[in-house]
């Protein structure tokens, strides 16, 4: 194929020096090209003059034929990645990337096979405008507002829930209520505020210092949920799943209606436009699904 590239060049520009330049390469490794052609083809392809090239009775045939395979040769490949497979690049938190996100992507590449979506996790907000990243999954306030350049959309999540462990709920035979969620066993994570929430619904003032557990992530505080070491807060979507196999237990009736919620954020001048909007389809419909 460089060969053919090579000798298409030449003979456009009856020149060694430009075609050269033309292909990034060397004025030696062009003539090395055109040497190889002609010794494979038997045939003498260029005749020098003082000023430039000229074409041989061999190149007058050979021009038109190469010149169009090279072109048709680079339409098809234009089509084969056009159609191939288009990756986008999402930032996600760490809670959002453990567990529910990892299994609905891989169902959504089985449908839409042309679209692969690559994770980055990352806990900071990652620069939509300036980083190479398609679209964020975000926390944020219900009633935030995004700077112009960004477009956002809700993903109901679900509120939050109060879980705990089948065996840790069962040292309270009545249930856990303002009477005696003081003695239980808090698991806490970065949303520190939510188990304020929960108590102040509850009209419960903790006339003590609580027993506490801090985690580094809400996927850690889950996992201490499930070996029965206490409460933990989480949406509905990041539970359901570990609640139907019954690692997980409502240790509290009522859902926390929370004041944030995520969004779907990309840039407004993002390339793949209908690759995103796709994949923001699948996401609605399959979160729907599974917070059943």
């Amino acid at each position: 194929m460089n060969e053919l590239r090579t000798f298409e060049s030449v003979a456009r520009l009856r020149s060694i020096s430009k075609a050269a330049l033309e292909l990034n390469c060397s004025q030696p490794c062009v003539s090395q090209r055109l040497q190889s052609l002609e010794q494979r083809w038997s045939l003498r392809l260029f005749h020098r003059t003082t000023r430039d090239l000229e074409w041989s009775e061999s190149t007058q045939v050979l021009y038109e034929v190469v010149q169009r395979s090279l072109n048709d040769i680079e339409h098809a490949l234009a089509t084969v990645v056009q159609e191939r497979e288009q990756i986008l690049t999402m930032s996600v938190s760490e809670d959002f990337a453990s567990g529910w996100l990892e299994e609905s992507l891989e169902r959504f590449h089985q449908q839409h096979r042309r679209i692969r979506v690559k994770l980055y996790i990352t806990n900071r907000f990652v620069d939509l405008t300036r980083e190479s990243i398609d679209v964020a999954l975000r926390l944020l306030p219900a009633d935030v507002r995004l700077s112009p350049d960004l477009q956002g959309t809700e993903l109901d999540c679900g509120d939050y829930l109060v879980v705990t462990s089948p065996a840790y709920l069962a040292k309270y035979p009545n249930g856990l209520s303002k009477g005696n969620i003081g003695k239980a066993t808090l698991l806490t994570e970065r949303f520190s505020g939510s188990w304020d929430h929960v108590l102040a619904g509850l009209d419960f003032v903790p006339t003590q210092k609580m027993n506490s557990v801090a985690y580094a992530t809400q996927a850690q505080a889950l996992e201490a949920a499930q070996e029965g070491k206490g409460l933990a807060i989480a949406r509905r979507l990041f539970v359901s799943r570990l609640m139907s196999e019954g690692q997980l237990v409502l240790a509290l009736p009522t859902e926390i209606v929370s004041s944030d919620t995520y969004y779907f954020v990309h840039s407004r001048h993002v390339v793949h436009k209908v690759q995103l909007a796709t994949l923001y389809a699948w996401l609605v419909e399959d979160i729907a699904a599974s917070v059943k």
